[in-house]
């Protein structure tokens, strides 16, 4: 999504780049990283450091590497590490919003809120629709007191809220923060309508492939919107079916006041 969707696709070039024994050792590290969450929090974070590092031994310009080392630092509370390693890659690659995203909360652990601000406000001008920089500036707003600038930054962030759905939650979240619960319903029903009208392509593509199935068994489409949303959205997104039911949920449910 915006930043997001180009951060990924430059750490998926950078995983490309590893030669094979560097990416099963950058891949093993993951798993055991993720093992962190369900026991051995300590032992597991340590083997999955272990292997990043072995494998920037391995592949020492790697920028994906050193960010995912960095981000283990974090966990542990070894903020100063994670830093020096986020500079390295920040000085070779001055965009790259992953590095400013994760050496942000450096910032913010070690109490230096400015310089933590500044990394955010970078990145979102490098891309004004990355979503996890959206996000943690608004956290940042919202948990530093800082009710001006929070304000301002809901307006900013209105230019966008055409465009992707989840700045309207985001917008609500900063109105409600300021106690303006009538103007975060507004926000929050707005991506709701929003939502349905533009649905993610992973949801377009499971209702055609779901249409394609029901058709290829000569199986026909029944298809129930849900309650108080408008069934012309479903129409939309299922598109031109021969036969198909629609099941408007919409008057019948605002009929009976739920």
């Amino acid at each position: 999504q915006g930043g997001d969707t180009a951060a990924a696709g430059s750490a998926q070039q950078a995983k490309s780049s590893l030669d094979p024994e560097a990416r099963a050792l950058f891949d093993e590290s993951l798993i055991y990283k993720n093992k962190r969450n369900f026991g051995n929090a300590e032992e597991n974070l340590m083997i999955a450091r272990n292997k990043l590092e072995k494998a920037i031994e391995l592949a020492p310009q790697n920028s994906l590497l050193r960010i995912q080392l960095a981000d283990c630092y974090m966990v542990e509370n070894k903020t100063q590490e994670a830093q020096a390693l986020l500079m390295e890659v920040l000085e070779k690659e001055p965009q790259n919003l992953h590095a400013l995203s994760i050496l942000q909360w450096c910032y913010r652990a070690q109490g230096e809120a400015a310089k933590a601000e500044a990394a955010l406000k970078r990145a979102v001008e490098i891309d004004s629709d990355a979503r996890l920089a959206n996000a943690y500036l608004a956290d940042y707003y919202m948990h530093n007191d800082k009710k001006k600038e929070m304000f301002e930054y809901a307006k900013r962030l209105q230019e966008l809220a055409n465009k992707k759905d989840y700045i309207y939650g985001l917008i609500a979240t900063l109105y409600s923060e300021q106690g303006d619960e009538q103007e975060a319903e507004r926000f929050y029903s707005k991506g709701n309508e929003f939502r349905l009208w533009h649905p993610k392509k992973e949801t377009h593509d499971n209702y055609q492939r779901i249409k394609s199935i029901a058709g290829e068994r000569k199986i026909q489409l029944a298809c129930i919107q849900h309650p108080m949303r408008n069934v012309e959205a479903l129409k939309l997104l299922v598109g031109p079916a021969e036969g198909a039911i629609f099941v408007d949920n919409e008057m019948i449910f605002r009929l009976l006041g739920l």
